[in-house]
């Protein structure tokens, strides 16, 4: 996050969301909240996205200083404050209607010393003000090293920005959607198991979202079919991914890494959005490419709802891949492929998570053994499965000869996709070809004993 916007509700509500929208086109990450909050102390979720944002914006308007009554908390007063002792970097920027003749020497010294400050003047009578007064906003605000700030050039393409392919891509999206029947199946099995009776309200979160589109198929999300409230939070490899923000909510979603500090980035992402924790985890094709899968679970499971949670998996097993007829051996050779690929993962774990879920204190585990073939479906539809689980192959392959040009294993291995990848296609697209693939599926259900213990007691 670039920037905190701090506004008086009453006076400069209706200028925040026009300033940080203006601010998102210069590739500006402001934080804005949106809730009516409630008379208390200070809330955590406050003070870590004020810690979060190197610059901390005040929208200076009329009445922002109106005293409130008493015992109510005066939440711009106690943000400024926290920014200031944080040593943020204050921009003030004032609005319509506010008083510049103002007396703040009456308030406490970290509120008077506005006073001091280059306040900026937000003008929107015109595009060209506007984008004069944003451009003010931007050349005042510092990164994280207290430098100048620079907004990150980026393509509208996420894939694009990330060097990932089409065709990466594509066997990202043909993963789910050629196993999207069994997700709806589970989701609505576990959602019934006892520990969810008679909750209506759910936060689930996501491991690695790439696909948005995908996330709300699967949990029914903001459905009115669905008669489940359902909130989806989850780390994704860039939290701008486009329309993010607009599906789930700010700050729903952030920049996380799947193993590395992702107990301080679970603390962070509850911490934000002011929650305690989550009902679902969903890690559909994550655990295979992680170091230490077991010792994730054992970490995700501190973070369910300790009177009943559940992690969703879905991995590939590549020891239920066949096909027939196939005297080139071309599936054979894939799979094959596949294991000498660093970047696959472990293509064997499937049939590993029965194992894993238990060792990690699950306390019942049901999977469900799903076999997705290319019987009674068109060549088109075919194709795709052959795209789920072999096109990112070629492009990989070119990537680890790059970087291992002394490898002969890889150089050998991209000429045989090069030669024959045009015949797996027309492989699958013959009627006579029978291919097969194991996707296993399921969740475990976690319930803290103890805590269950301490409601006894209470």
């Amino acid at each position: 996050m670039d920037i905190f916007i701090s506004y008086r509700r009453d006076g400069g509500e209706s200028w925040a969301p026009l300033i940080k929208s203006e601010l998102k086109k210069k590739g500006v990450k402001a934080y804005l909240d949106k809730t009516d909050m409630r008379n208390g102390d200070f809330p955590e979720s406050l003070k870590a996205n004020i810690r979060n944002a190197p610059n901390f914006l005040l929208i200076l308007s009329k009445g922002v200083w109106q005293k409130r009554g008493e015992n109510v908390m005066d939440w711009v007063r106690e943000e400024i404050i926290y920014a200031t002792n944080q040593n943020k970097n204050i921009i003030c920027i004032m609005v319509n209607g506010y008083d510049t003749k103002v007396d703040l020497s009456n308030e406490k010294e970290e509120i008077s010393k506005i006073s001091t400050y280059d306040i900026l003047t937000y003008n929107d009578s015109n595009s060209d003000l506007r984008e004069a007064s944003i451009k003010s906003i931007i050349r005042r605000m510092k990164d994280e090293n207290n430098k100048p700030w620079k907004a990150t050039v980026k393509s509208n393409d996420w894939y694009s920005v990330h060097n990932i392919t089409d065709e990466d891509r594509l066997w990202m999206i043909s993963n789910y959607e050629v196993s999207r029947k069994m997700d709806y199946h589970l989701v609505t099995k576990m959602i019934k198991e006892d520990c969810f009776k008679g909750r209506k309200n759910f936060n689930y979160f996501c491991l690695d979202l790439y696909d948005i589109e995908q996330i709300k198929k699967r949990t029914l999300f903001k459905s009115e079919d669905s008669p489940f409230n359902i909130e989806a939070y989850g780390f994704c490899h860039d939290y701008e991914l486009e329309g993010c923000e607009e599906t789930f909510g700010e700050n729903h979603f952030i920049s996380g890494c799947l193993e590395e500090n992702i107990k301080e980035k679970m603390e962070e992402l509850l911490t934000i959005n002011n929650i305690k924790y989550f009902d679902i985890m969903d890690c559909t094709l994550v655990l295979k490419d992680l170091k230490n899968p077991l010792s994730a679970l054992r970490l995700l499971s501190t973070f369910l709802n300790p009177k009943g949670g559940a992690i969703f998996f879905k991995e590939l097993d590549d020891d239920y891949v066949d096909g027939y007829p196939d005297e080139k051996g071309i599936v054979k050779t894939m799979v094959e492929l596949l294991s000498l690929d660093p970047g696959a993962g472990n293509r064997h774990l499937g049939k590993q998570m029965y194992s894993l879920l238990l060792k990690s204190g699950a306390d019942k585990v049901y999977l469900s053994d799903e076999i997705v073939s290319n019987a009674n479906i068109t060549s088109k539809q075919s194709k795709r499965i052959l795209d789920a689980y072999f096109s990112y192959l070629v492009p990989e392959f070119k990537l680890l000869v790059h970087d291992h040009p002394e490898n002969d294993e890889y150089r050998s291995g991209l000429e045989w996709l090069e030669n024959y990848y045009d015949d797996a296609e027309e492989l699958f697209s013959s009627k006579e070809f029978y291919f097969r693939a194991g996707f296993i599926s399921g969740y475990g259900i976690y319930i803290d004993e103890s805590y269950l213990d301490d409601e006894l007691e209470d």
